[in-house]
C-alpha cells in the first residue's frame, strides 16, 4: 500500500534517475535501431519490442520503479536520458511500459500510444480534455474502461509556452479525511455509478462504483464529467446523495492541502498508480505559431517551437 502524503511533499523526492545499466541498454537500443531513428510518426514506435537482452539489462529498474508506485508515493518522475533528442527520448517511456506489462489500447483504432495536445477545441465543444489547452478536473485515468489497469504514465515531448502544472492528490490520504469527517460520503461513493466506454467502444456502458476496498486498501475510478455524461445519454438521473457525495469528493481534492504541483519539464515521464493516486492539469497556452510535434518529425528538426506536447501509456501489470 502507498503512504500517505500531502502538499508537504517535494516532488524531487518522488524524482527517478534509470541505473546506468538500464539506461545504457536503452541508448544502445534505440541508436541502433532503424525504427527509433527513422519514424515519421509516433504511432510507428508502437512496432518496436523489447528483446530478452533489453528486458534483462533493464529488470532492476523495473522492480524498483514498481515497488515505488506500490509501496511509496504511488507515483515517480523519470529524468531523462542524457545525450537522446526528443525523437529518441520518445521511445524511452514506450520501452518502459513494455517492461512493466499489458499495454492496453485508448482509442477505437486500439491505439497504445496517445498524443496528449491541444488541437484548437474545448471540452464545452465535445472535445475530449486531454485534446484541448484547459484545465480539468482532478481525476483518475482508468474511467472510460470496466477492467481497470494498474499505471499510467505521461512523458512530455515540449512544454510549451507557460502552464500546464500537473496536479498530483494521494488516494490514501484522501480516504482517511472522508472517513474520518464525512463517512457517508464513503458510503455513498462505494455504490455503483454509470460509466460510458468513451472513446474506446461507441454506445457501450457499464456500471462500477466511485469507491472499491480492497484488501483494506482504497482503490478509485473517478471523472465526474464522465459519470455526467454517461447519466445524460442513458437517462437516468443522478441521485442528489450522489451528487453532494461527488461534491464532497471534489472539494477535498481541490484543496491545495492535499495536493502536489509540478510541471514537468521537457523529456520528463510521469509514472502514476492509477488506481490510488489522482490528477489533474491546469491550463496552458503555446507559443505563437507553435507547430505540432508530428508536423517536424518527417524532418527531425528539433530546434523549433512545439507545442505542449505528451504521450500517454497505460499499463496492466502483474506486481
Amino acid at each position: 500500500m502507498i503512504q500517505a502524503w500531502d502538499s508537504k511533499i517535494e516532488a524531487n523526492s518522488a524524482s527517478y534517475s534509470l541505473h546506468d545499466r538500464g539506461a545504457n541498454a536503452i541508448y544502445n537500443f534505440i541508436k541502433e535501431s532503424k525504427i527509433c531513428q527513422n519514424y515519421t510518426t509516433i504511432l510507428k514506435i508502437q512496432e518496436l519490442t523489447v528483446n530478452e537482452n533489453l528486458s534483462v539489462e533493464l529488470d532492476p529498474d523495473i522492480k524498483s520503479i514498481k515497488s515505488l508506485l506500490n509501496e511509496l508515493y504511488g507515483f515517480i518522475i523519470l529524468k531523462p536520458i542524457p545525450s537522446l533528442n526528443i525523437f529518441e527520448q520518445a521511445v524511452v517511456p514506450w520501452l518502459i511500459a513494455q517492461s512493466m506489462g499489458e499495454i492496453p489500447g485508448q482509442n477505437y483504432n486500439d491505439d497504445k500510444i496517445y498524443i496528449v495536445n491541444d488541437v484548437g477545441g474545448k471540452m464545452e465543444e465535445g472535445y475530449r480534455y486531454s485534446r484541448t489547452n484547459q484545465g480539468g478536473s482532478i481525476h483518475t485515468d482508468g474511467v472510460n474502461v470496466k477492467k481497470p489497469f494498474d499505471y499510467f504514465l505521461l512523458h512530455i515531448i515540449s512544454q510549451g509556452l507557460y502552464g500546464g502544472e500537473s496536479i498530483i492528490v494521494n488516494g490514501l490520504n484522501v480516504y482517511n479525511y472522508l472517513k474520518k469527517n464525512i463517512p457517508e460520503v464513503i458510503d455513498i461513493l462505494t455504490k455503483t455509478f454509470i460509466w460510458e466506454y468513451k472513446g474506446v467502444k461507441k454506445n457501450k456502458f457499464y456500471r462500477e462504483p466511485v469507491l472499491k476496498l480492497v484488501n483494506n486498501i482504497p482503490m478509485w475510478r473517478y471523472l465526474r464529467n464522465y459519470i455526467e455524461e454517461a447519466s445524460f445519454k442513458k437517462k437516468e438521473t443522478l441521485s442528489p446523495k450522489k451528487i453532494w457525495a461527488m461534491d464532497c469528493l471534489d472539494s477535498v481534492l481541490e484543496c491545495s492541502n492535499f495536493q502536489l504541483r509540478y510541471r514537468l519539464n521537457k523529456g520528463e515521464t510521469i509514472f502514476i498508480n492509477d488506481r490510488n493516486i489522482f490528477h489533474g492539469r491546469k491550463p496552458y497556452v503555446d507559443t505563437i505559431r507553435s507547430k505540432y510535434f508530428s508536423d517536424i518529425n518527417k524532418s527531425r528538426v528539433a530546434d523549433v517551437n512545439l507545442r505542449r506536447t505528451g504521450l500517454r501509456i497505460w499499463i496492466n501489470s502483474s506486481y
